[in-house]
């Protein structure tokens, strides 16, 4: 549902006044705003990893809420106009129309961040006591607000720029869902709170909870750059206002089918077991939600219902529905290597092995700035032609590699993956050496 809200926007920015323009400050907009956030994205899992009683309960709390209150500042100090230009003019290199427009996407958006950081702490005691149904109920409401603002902002403030109507509507949608959380939780709440507040033997600290949690911000935080790195080279590359304007509407719709899997991640690690007993199970649902997503997304885009979804959907002009098709076709297959990305991070996460997690998010950067490099200076490509193939080259290096680190911890509980298998059919000291690495 969740992911229903950027094709959503995109369709309403689209039908308001220089489209092409708010579309793309938009896009750059929430991308900023995107890698602020990212250090609170993976406080979901942590709570479902850490929260065991009433004295690790209160302790994530306070951190959850200390590390909103950076990111809250962040954003403010990005708004210092002089910070801001060195952002956006300096650094990305907008236009300055697309530079003005984002200023103002990002005011609307300064509690975005912390919202998003106090709701997932929330869902992740939610996820944990099995109440996922009211997860869901949360993104009812925080679609329904963000509809209302953004439609309301359509209809009679039509004289307002699309990019603020766009983000006033996501942020409202993101603090009246984080609030929603917070009262479904309380019952969740009151059940840790009637505990004696008994300090365990092993003693959790803030400074344990930092060391664990670090790696998942990390990894956080060097995912989310792929967006300001992405707008930085398309701004480079050939037909630039025309990429920033359609990459961001290509992105919410191929995000509608990844976030399937995205979801999975906390789910499986809420279900997969402490002796991985439920490990096949959930191994096959992984492949099915690859499956699936990847073909509903190619019929989406291999087919004329592309030019339907682009033109009379989101509200594209017949030249940006015809831009944005290419791009589209290129990511197709990034909704399954979501799926199996999740899979394989459940497991390292459950673990508590972080590390592979930071490293994969790294190689998977670090990809997409070569290929990007590549594709815009050395090719001289059409931006958003050039992302899309970076971020598609760059994911499938980055899942290989999991799929090490991932093995190694399924063969350690007593599972087995092709890679495991092809460990006991090497002789002897191969075999040794193979399993080892």
């Amino acid at each position: 549902m969740m992911a229903l809200e950027g094709p959503f926007l995109g369709a309403v920015i689209a039908h308001l006044a220089d489209p092409k323009f708010n579309l793309a400050a938009y896009g750059a907009a929430t991308a900023i705003a995107m890698i602020v956030e990212s250090p609170i994205l993976m406080i979901l899992s942590a709570a479902i990893t850490m929260v065991e009683n009433k004295y690790t309960f209160l302790k994530m709390r306070n951190f959850t809420y200390a590390l909103n209150a950076i990111i809250t500042a962040i954003m403010l100090i990005l708004l210092i106009p002089p910070v801001f230009d060195a952002l956006a003019f300096g650094l990305m290199k907008l236009p300055a129309e697309i530079g003005r427009l984002m200023y103002a996407g990002l005011v609307c958006l300064i509690t975005w961040p912390a919202a998003i950081g106090f709701r997932r702490f929330y869902q992740g005691l939610l996820i944990k006591n099995n109440l996922t149904r009211r997860v869901a109920y949360g993104t009812v409401v925080r679609l329904l607000v963000m509809a209302a603002v953004a439609g309301i902002g359509a209809v009679f403030f039509k004289d307002a720029d699309g990019v603020i109507i766009g983000a006033s509507g996501l942020a409202a949608g993101v603090l009246f869902e984080s609030i929603a959380t917070r009262f479904m939780a309380h019952s969740t709440m009151k059940k840790y709170m009637r505990e004696e507040n008994v300090i365990p033997a092993e003693k959790l600290g803030y400074g344990q909870i930092a060391k664990y949690y670090y790696p998942l911000a990390l990894t956080s935080f060097i995912g989310m750059s792929v967006g300001p790195i992405t707008t930085f080279f398309i701004g480079q590359g050939r037909l630039p206002i025309e990429s920033l304007a359609v990459l961001p509407v290509v992105d919410s719709m191929v995000f509608v089918f990844r976030s399937f899997g995205m979801s999975f991640q906390e789910a499986a690690m809420a279900l997969v077991g402490d002796k991985f007993e439920h490990y096949r199970q959930l191994r096959k649902f992984a492949f099915m939600i690859a499956g699936c997503t990847i073909t509903a997304l190619g019929i989406l885009t291999f087919t004329p219902l592309s030019m339907f979804w682009f033109e009379k959907v989101i509200g594209l002009s017949p030249e940006l529905s015809e831009f944005a098709v290419i791009p589209a076709r290129i990511m197709v297959v990034l909704p399954a290597f979501t799926a199996i990305l999740s899979w394989q991070r459940s497991i390292l996460l459950k673990t508590k092995t972080n590390v592979p997690v930071t490293i994969s998010t790294m190689i998977d950067v670090s990809f997409t700035v070569i290929i990007l490099l590549f594709g815009i200076f050395g090719m001289n490509s059409v931006g958003v032609i050039a992302a899309a193939t970076a971020l598609v080259l760059a994911r499938t290096i980055a899942t290989t590699y999991m799929y090490f680190p991932y093995s190694r911890e399924i063969a350690k509980h007593g599972g087995e993956t092709w890679l495991t298998r092809l460990g006991e059919l090497l002789p002897g000291k191969i075999a040794v050496k193979f399993r080892s690495f």
